[in-house]
């Protein structure tokens, strides 16, 4: 009786880890799948393209100025406390 009890027991256990690793595996493909179709661009523009365009933008501009791109025609870091190491503290574009 005892050895039909851990025969059912080792059955039940085998049968429970299994499923277990079956449950956490495909959980796991989930979270990839999703994430990964997640991020795919599918031709739209991203947000963060778009960040890098304006960015791009707004530095030309500031170069046609005359202004430094990195400190924004400042000579300063933005809470003003160094030097701009592109312009060496002028302001002014450097080609």
């Amino acid at each position: 009786m005892a050895r039909l009890n851990i025969k059912i027991l080792t059955a039940l256990f085998v049968a429970v880890a299994f499923t277990s690793c079956a449950t956490i595996a495909q959980e796991t493909a989930n979270f990839f799948l999703e994430n990964n179709t997640s991020t795919l661009n599918l031709g739209k523009p991203t947000s963060r393209d778009n960040n890098s365009k304006k960015q791009a933008k707004e530095e030309e501009k500031l170069k046609k100025e005359g202004k430094c791109p990195v400190c924004k025609g400042m000579g300063k870091t933005p809470d003003g406390m160094y030097t701009c190491e592109s312009c060496k503290g002028t302001g002014k574009y450097n080609n």
